[in-house]
Formats: structure tokens, sequence, C-alpha cells
């Protein structure tokens, strides 16, 4: 079933502003997973009911345990009030970092190398990514493969390369000169062009996206769905595949033990899910073959603030990420707030299961044991997971 990792990559954001570290959580001491039977997470006596029970099987969450950075971040003075950091993971342990002013560096975490990048064209506002692997051929200039930075909500653009949307591709400029990473930015997608359709004071989000094959695919609510081929680097181009939208919302992994795509259901966000996506038919939306709900129950307060987050740990085990955000009165007036964020890292056992009926084979997801960790406010709180 592939090699099982032994580390989980968390970035957490500190309360010094422009500040982020790289954490490595060792999964043989702070497991997520049951050595033989399951339990549920948010299970409570029967006995106590509505959200008490809700509190009281949060509060029998494991703990994480935050290690000592490995790797510590943080921006330059700028003139620029809003010094940021922000980390996007790219694939193998590694994560891209870029600052306000689009400065960028890449961090592998195993080895706790780090190498300077070309710069952003442009800074990007909520960004998303997704690396597509390259070749073994030492003579192909993918043979790093590439990664693709893009606006989570685009603007119109009528140009021919846009800002909003940027490759960085490892190989040779010419043949005399040694690989390198290099950019290059990318055509808007073809609805952008297109002003009529598109409102410049709330423009649609890309609601999904995924690696399939040597493609990228984005799903664009209302719009649908559209691939870019990312070997012809000399000249990519969008193309629509369906006036639909992936059966997912936000981040698709690829599991190739597997054969299938994994994220969160588009129709339900609490439920973890599984899909086929290696035939797309422009008339029809690909279709969930199973799917899980892994935060069952959770406190009233416990509200979800950022897009839940998914890790391919081996062996048919995934992380499933998820972050909360709650707002308490505190004192005995009740007029101050006390926020606080959680969160919540849960293990999944996806495995095949042969049916009794038609002799087709169906896949089985398990929930295993489920880590919370607390901060108050902006204090070690964890913001990414890879």
């Amino acid at each position: 079933m592939g090699v099982q990792r032994r580390f989980l990559n968390l970035i957490v954001e500190s309360r010094v502003r422009g500040t982020k570290s790289l954490c490595r959580i060792d999964l043989n001491r702070q497991n997520l997973f049951n050595k033989t039977t399951t339990s549920c997470p948010w299970a409570a006596p029967d006995s106590v009911a509505g959200n008490q029970k809700k509190k009281q099987a949060a509060t029998k969450l494991g703990q994480i345990t935050l290690p000592r950075p490995c790797f510590n971040f943080r921006t330059v003075a700028s003139d620029l009030k809003d010094q940021k950091m922000q980390c996007l993971p790219v694939a193998d342990g590694k994560v891209f970092c870029a600052d306000q002013l689009g400065r960028g560096f890449l961090v592998e975490a195993d080895t706790r190398h780090a190498v300077t990048m070309p710069r952003l064209r442009k800074p990007k506002s909520t960004p998303i990514s997704l690396f597509v692997p390259g070749t073994d051929l030492d003579d192909h200039e993918h043979d790093r493969g590439s990664f693709f930075i893009m606006e989570r909500t685009p603007k119109p653009d009528a140009s021919e390369e846009s800002d909003q949307f940027e490759a960085f591709v490892y190989g040779r400029v010419s043949w005399h000169y040694r690989k390198c990473w290099k950019s290059k930015l990318l055509p808007p997608l073809p609805y952008l062009r297109d002003i009529t359709t598109t409102c410049l004071h709330s423009c649609p989000e890309i609601s999904a996206y995924a690696v399939v094959g040597s493609e990228i695919c984005v799903s664009v609510d209302g719009i649908g769905t559209y691939c870019l081929d990312t070997t012809n680097y000399k000249a990519y181009k969008w193309r629509e595949v369906g006036r639909w939208t992936l059966p997912f919302y936000g981040k698709v992994e690829y599991v190739a033990e597997q054969k299938l795509w994994f994220g969160i259901s588009a129709k339900d966000r609490r439920r973890f899910a599984a899909a086929d996506l290696s035939v797309m038919e422009s008339q029809q939306q690909p279709q969930l073959l199973a799917s899980l709900n892994d935060i069952d129950q959770l406190p009233e307060e416990w509200k979800e603030c950022n897009d839940p987050q998914l890790v391919y740990l081996g062996s048919g085990e995934f992380c499933i990420a998820r972050f909360f955000h709650t707002r308490t009165p505190r004192g005995n007036s009740g007029d101050e707030l006390n926020d606080q964020s959680f969160a919540v890292l849960t293990g999944v056992v996806v495995a095949p299961h042969p049916s009794s009926g038609d002799g087709n084979v169906k896949l089985e997801m398990v929930m295993h044991k489920s880590r919370c960790h607390k901060s108050n406010g902006n204090d070690d709180t964890i913001t990414a997971v890879f």
C-alpha cells in the first residue's frame, strides 16, 4: 500500500506580525490511528444531550503538542503596512513561502534546505497552489515537476497572460545554462475575458482545484470546469471541460494507490469524499464514490474559519485538518470576549471493500482518532498542514 509517512508538517503562525514557523509532528508519538479497534472521537454518554454532549465530546479529544520549530520565517520591513508571510504546500514535504512583496523561497522539510525562488510577478491576495510531478528523464526540463499559483478569486482580465496565474518550472533557460526554477505567466481563465459575465465587485471563486494526469483542473461555481495541459510549457492554454463543477470543495488530492481523487464534498462540507476524475465527460459531472462525515458533532460555538486540508500519509491513511474559531464571554459581567482558535486533526483509513452484490469493489472509510490544538488569539495558531 505504499510507504507510510512518519512526520506531519505544520505551518504555525506566531503572535509576531509576519512571522511563521515550520513544525513537524512525529506520528509515532502523536498517533492519529488505532491499532486494533476504532472509536469515535466525538463520543459522549447518551444521557448527556444537546450542545452539552458535544462540549463533553470535544474535551475528550487528544491534544496536539507542538514540537520546537525546525524553521522560522519572517518578512523584512517594508513601506507596506500589511506585513505577511504566505505559505503554500507544494509536494513531498516542500512548502513555498512568499512575503507581501512577492519575494519567495522553497523549503524542504525533510532536509531543512531552502532555496530562493523567482519573485512573484504580483503578490496574491488569497492564493491557491497545485503541483504537477515531472518525469524522471534527466534531459527533460520538467524533471522536478512544476507548480502553479493562482488567485482563489480572480478578477476580470482580458490580457493574453495574467499575473493572477503563475507557473514555476524547474529546467534550463537554454541548453548551456544549468537547471533552475523559472516563472511564467499563464493566460487567464476564459470566462474572465468576458466582462459581461463577471462582476467587478463580487467575482466567483475557484471552488475546487485538482491535478488530473498532466493537467490542472479548476472549477468555478456558476461557470464551469477548465483544464490546462502543463506539458505545453511554451503555449499554455485553458480548455473548457463542461458547464458543471467538480464534486469537491477546495483542493483535491490524487492517490495513486487507490487510483482515485479525495477531498471535501461540495454538497456537504462536513464529509470527506472520493471520486474518479480520470474520465470527465463534457455533459456529466463526476460522481462521488464514497463519503464519510469526519466531524459528526461539534459544539455550537465552534465556527469553521478556514478551508479543511487533506494530507495523504500512505498505506491508505489520511489526515483531515479542520480549523475553527470561537468567541465566548469572559469575566463576571461578560462584557469581554475570549477568542480561541482550534485545529482538529482526524485520522481516516480508506480501503477497498468487496461488495456482496454486483462483485464490484467499493471503498470503506473508517474514522480513527482526532487530536486538537487550541490557541488564544494568534499565538501558535496552526494555519496549514502538509
